[in-house]
């Protein structure tokens, strides 16, 4: 069962941190899609809850240097 799941990082300011931050999620298990919208700092990711869940997806956005708030 997929779920949509948007999550606030102040830390997103330019392609670099785009591509890391995607490369991040795009890798873990579970993890469908991944967008990130610079201007407004948010990172919007659809998963499947039946592997992941929210705060597995902000654990590895900390873990890759990008502090996630949900």
């Amino acid at each position: 069962m997929s779920e949509r799941l948007s999550l606030s990082v102040a830390t997103l300011d330019c392609d670099r941190c785009v591509a890391e931050v995607e490369q991040a999620l795009r890798t873990a298990i579970g993890i469908e899609s991944v967008a990130v919208d610079l201007t407004v700092s948010t990172v919007s990711v659809v998963f499947d809850r039946t592997q992941t869940n929210a705060d597995t997806i902000a654990a590895l956005l900390d873990e890759a240097g990008y502090p996630a708030s949900h």
